[in-house]
């Protein structure tokens, strides 16, 4: 799977995640809306609910009914299974990367042979 196939649901777990992991949203601090959730990876608003509520249950988000999403006081600690998880995305979203660039490179080479 290509990262542009990556479903937007997971994009947004990733990216969410991440963000909350690397301090971009302070602990405490409001996250993006749903409507911006939205218009940033190109979905549906149940797709985007969908996603902050599995990043709530997995300790990544704080949802307050009404008022949104907020990044947690403290980020949730992560057991070896998680670390491995996400150590095995990374390495498919590596693999993914290269397979894109030879791809990329071999287009390069049939225009240039064309031009």
């Amino acid at each position: 799977m290509s990262i542009n196939e990556t479903p937007p649901r997971q994009r947004i777990r990733d990216a969410v995640r991440q963000r909350v992991t690397d301090g971009l949203y302070p602990p405490g601090g409001q996250l993006p809306g749903v409507a911006e959730l939205c218009d940033e990876f190109d979905c549906s608003t149940a797709t985007a609910v969908k996603a902050m509520g599995e990043l709530a249950s997995e300790g990544y988000v704080v949802a307050r009914q009404g008022v949104g999403y907020f990044a947690p006081e403290a980020l949730p600690i992560l057991t070896a299974d998680d670390l491995s998880t996400r150590q095995d995305a990374q390495r498919d979203i590596v693999a993914s990367l290269r397979s894109e660039s030879r791809r990329l490179q071999d287009l390069a080479d049939k225009l240039d042979r064309t031009i």
